[in-house]
């Protein structure tokens, strides 16, 4: 071998070299890994202004004051792109809170964007009760749902910030289309968010 081919093979190997120890340290810092969702604090803890009850649709979450921040993998929650989604929230002992609820629909890791934030109430309540809908940017497939409760400040509009007395939890969410998907061979008519009317030949 020349000096030249030596020279262009010390080259390759090195630049190959420097790219495998960068992509250890991406992997081993999380720089690769799925953005991460933001931690909101509460100085006093949850105390009595805990989330005792959060249904969406017909699934339950019963929880209650443990730390101030949790995530949950279970129950998962569901709803399909354009139709509404009914939800209620109870508390510890009864105690009245102000709430925010948030989607990640773009799946970037954020409740920041537009829409994201489902419900907003800025006046306390022992309980609360109502619906969104899911719109048709949202993307499909499994996402985050964050609830917070707290008792003297409002809710932040991106689901962080840093609370008193209060508690926060998030849970999976799956997103799916409302339209079934259907063989060729099939058609499909009356087509809800609850159910359709298929058709085939036999």
């Amino acid at each position: 071998l020349t000096s030249a081919a030596l020279t262009a093979a010390y080259r390759i190997c090195g630049q190959a070299f420097v790219r495998l120890i960068l992509l250890l340290f991406l992997l081993c810092t999380g720089t690769l890994a799925m953005a991460q969702y933001c931690t909101p604090t509460f100085s006093s803890g949850c105390g009595s202004d805990y989330i005792n009850k959060f249904q969406v649709g017909s699934t339950i979450a019963n929880s209650g004051c443990g730390t101030a921040y949790t995530y949950s993998s279970s129950p998962v929650f569901n709803g399909a792109v354009g139709c509404s989604i009914s939800f209620s929230v109870t508390f510890g002992s009864a105690s009245p809170e102000k709430v925010g609820i948030w989607i990640d629909y773009n799946q970037d890791g954020d409740f920041a964007d537009a829409n994201e934030r489902v419900y907003n109430a800025t006046t306390a309540a022992t309980s609360h009760a109502n619906s969104f809908t899911i719109p048709g940017t949202a993307l499909t497939g499994s996402t985050r749902i964050r609830i917070n409760a707290t008792y003297t400040t409002n809710p932040s509009t991106d689901g962080c910030g840093a609370y008193t007395w209060g508690e926060s939890e998030d849970y999976d969410f799956n997103i799916t289309s409302s339209t079934p998907a259907v063989p060729a061979i099939q058609s499909a008519s009356g087509i809800s968010c609850t159910y359709f009317t298929a058709n085939w030949q036999v």
